[in-house]
């Protein structure tokens, strides 16, 4: 894991605190797809973890990575694909508007299923031109990692409401 992050994604289920589990959900899945939207704007590669036999195909409303490892694998864009020591597969892409677009594609936008995931895909990193991981999302969304500057903070114009979901990462020296 890259100690580089220094703010998670709340995505915790506070179960008895909040009379309306769906309604935090929802937001947390609005502010994951804002975020989402942001690092790809700002990343310029993209890996996606799976594995093989994810499901290409899936049923309505069973989280899956296969829609979107599909479309990047059958864009014109150059992929390079490795096993890794896990047994996922490690797609790399560079990122291009074809690329972001079916990432947005894939986007959950709303709960429809008794899953209740924040994303379709299992796991994946944004990269920035160094190389490095600037936001990664795994676990279908529930572990979400970032790097944020102040300047990113004021560019993603969060409001009070928004802000709460986000945990500052302590430094370990």
């Amino acid at each position: 894991m890259n100690d580089f992050f220094n703010y998670r994604l709340d995505t915790s289920n506070l179960e008895d605190k909040e009379g309306n589990l769906g309604n935090r959900m929802q937001r947390v899945i609005g502010i994951w797809n804002k975020l989402t939207v942001y690092f790809l704007t700002k990343g310029t590669k993209l890996t996606i973890h799976y594995y093989d036999n994810d499901i290409i195909y899936p049923k309505k409303g069973y989280p899956s990575t296969g829609y979107g490892v599909k479309n990047i694998i059958l864009s014109e864009s150059q992929c390079k694909r490795i096993e890794n020591e896990d047994n996922l597969i490690e797609l790399t892409i560079s990122l291009n508007e074809s690329i972001k677009n079916i990432i947005f594609k894939s986007m959950v936008e709303e709960i429809d299923s008794e899953y209740e995931n924040i994303t379709p895909f299992f796991h994946f990193n944004i990269l920035d031109k160094n190389g490095l991981s600037i936001f990664t999302s795994q676990d279908y969304g529930c572990n979400t990692l970032m790097y944020l500057t102040m300047s990113d903070i004021k560019e993603l114009s969060l409001n009070e409401n928004e802000k709460l979901f986000f945990v500052k990462i302590s430094e370990n020296k």
